[in-house]
């Protein structure tokens, strides 16, 4: 057989494995295998093909075929990671605990450390808007003030950073899409920044309980926290309705895919998907069960990672 034959076989067979990969995300969730069984805490997709993940040890995962195969890096030793942002396949950051914050420029082959002098704060959200401007969220957990936000911003690619004013307690995540505002959630909270973080309005969400989750698409948002707590608006986050479901419902993830479809996940196992805005949910919990810890929205894929290493996929659109 001719080489030119044997490309053209190997191409025919490709195209024949991603069409049937493609037809089953369409069916249901689908398990990818990772090679860590270490909890999966954050992340991130910046092309279909390529796609970040941080770990509760201390690891990184790096994929380029989509989440099929991963490539496994350390960062950081003795500290849990809680989120990781890229904005391209080489420049990221990752951030966590005991003040965690590393850049990479190379995918992740190699960091420097930006981590906070003090290792007393936790860093919870890192979110780059693009190469230059980052910012990081995070609890102080000083004596006395164990909820008090901390808020960072660097305007120079993470060479330095500023600390912001104060937008409200016990801060959760952000939440960013290209072209929209930067939201960060907070306790009772929501504030906005329609200047890439440079300044915020604080807009009080009015809820019983805490959010811990956040996502907007169009006018439709979605606040997900312990407890059971899910708020959702039809105004930009200007108004919200509360949806509480079981207490014992503790919502740690959510991701809206349009203005109707989203899906929420926390513990114990939980995976719920509306249909409506977040006025009703329904259980979508896959036959592999495990605690969802974050989403991420690629294309028309969505992803879902959490306790023990899962990673978990859906073709969405």
């Amino acid at each position: 057989m001719t080489t030119k034959n044997l490309t053209i076989r190997t191409l025919i067979v490709a195209l024949a494995t991603l069409a049937i990969i493609s037809q089953a995300w369409g069916q249901e969730w689908q398990p990818l295998s990772f090679p860590d069984r270490a909890n999966i805490t954050g992340i991130c997709f910046v092309h279909p093909d390529t796609g970040f993940v941080v770990t509760n040890v201390g690891g990184m995962g790096r994929t380029v075929d989509g989440g099929q195969t991963w490539r496994l890096f350390q960062v950081t030793k003795g500290a849990a990671l809680e989120d990781v942002s890229f904005v391209s396949g080489n420049l990221g950051f990752v951030c966590g605990r005991a003040g965690s914050l590393y850049r990479t420029v190379d995918g992740g082959l190699n960091w420097d450390n930006k981590c906070l002098k003090d290792t007393i704060p936790w860093l919870f959200a890192v979110e780059m808007l693009d190469a230059k401007t980052i910012v990081v969220a995070g609890a102080t957990r000083a004596d006395g003030k164990p909820f008090e936000g901390l808020l960072l911003r660097s305007s120079d690619g993470g060479k330095s950073f500023t600390e912001l004013p104060g937008v409200g307690m016990g801060y959760k995540e952000f939440f960013f899409r290209r072209g929209g505002p930067l939201h960060l959630l907070a306790t009772g909270t929501l504030a906005t920044s329609d200047d890439l973080g440079a300044s915020w309005k604080s807009n009080l969400i009015g809820m019983s309980k805490p959010g811990r989750a956040l996502s907007f698409s169009g006018k439709t948002g979605v606040i997900a926290g312990p407890g059971g707590m899910i708020a959702f608006s039809s105004d930009n986050g200007r108004t919200w309705r509360s949806n509480d479901q079981a207490e014992d419902k503790v919502f740690i993830a959510v991701e809206m895919i349009d203005d109707k479809v989203g899906y929420i996940g926390g513990h114990p196992e939980v995976l719920l998907k509306t249909e409506d805005g977040g006025r009703t949910w329904t259980d979508e919990a896959p036959k592999t069960k495990f605690t969802v810890l974050d989403f991420c929205l690629i294309a028309d894929r969505l992803y879902a990672v959490g306790s023990g290493g899962r990673i978990m996929v859906k073709k969405v659109r």
